[in-house]
């Protein structure tokens, strides 16, 4: 099969030169912007933190769903939604102003909207705190919501463990007075935690970025 599909693209060279260095442009273009993907994300999560999660969920990093460095995250126009609808084995990464990492694993289908998802499979994380190194895992809670997502009308993006993290679409500005993107508590509120555990502070905190990513 190779060897025809090698054969086709010689002939099409042969016969339209034009296309075939076309074809050859577009692919080395699409390389080039697939490394810098990658190595831009790599400076996002570290090998440690890579190890961490692989570990607690038995599975590996698949490749990156969503990331708010290049896909839409605003109220109505947000694709977050489209990349993450009907999939499973999720991890969801959020870094925050204050340089916190935090987020959740969700095993099962995320299949519905403004609905608790029960995942007894599930997780939420921490990877940093205030920057430094803080690895910790949260099973979630038994018969509790571990995950919600919301449609492209409404202010929140999704909402992270029971009485977790909430994350606001992008160009929401809250009622206080922080006049930036800003989301809810940091405290999961799970036993062995101590107040705002993922965020680090109390509050309101802002996020930086927030990462999809697949598992297999």
């Amino acid at each position: 099969l190779k060897e025809y599909e090698n054969k086709e693209k010689d002939d099409i060279k042969k016969q339209h030169p034009e296309i075939g260095n076309f074809c050859e442009e577009v692919n080395k273009f699409y390389c080039k912007m697939n490394k810098i993907f990658w190595n831009e994300f790599n400076k996002f999560i570290e090998k440690e933190e890579i190890s961490f999660l692989e570990s607690s969920t038995n599975k590996k990093m698949n490749g990156v769903l969503f990331d708010s460095n290049v896909d839409d995250w605003n109220e109505n126009n947000s694709k977050f939604d489209d990349k993450i609808m009907n999939k499973s084995k999720l991890l969801f990464l959020v870094e925050d102003e204050k340089r916190n990492k935090f987020g959740c694993y969700v095993n099962e289908t995320i299949n519905k909207y403004d609905s608790w998802i029960v995942d007894q499979n599930g997780f939420v994380f921490k990877l940093k705190r205030d920057g430094n190194n803080n690895m910790k895992k949260f099973n979630n809670k038994s018969g509790h919501g571990s995950f919600q997502l919301y449609q492209k009308s409404h202010e929140r993006l999704f909402w992270i463990g029971c009485c977790g993290a909430i994350i606001y679409k992008s160009n929401y500005k809250s009622s206080s007075n922080y006049n930036s993107t800003t989301s809810g508590c940091g405290n999961i509120n799970y036993p062995g935690t101590d107040s705002y555990e993922l965020s680090g502070h109390s509050g309101s905190f802002t996020p930086q970025r927030i990462v999809v990513i697949e598992m297999n």
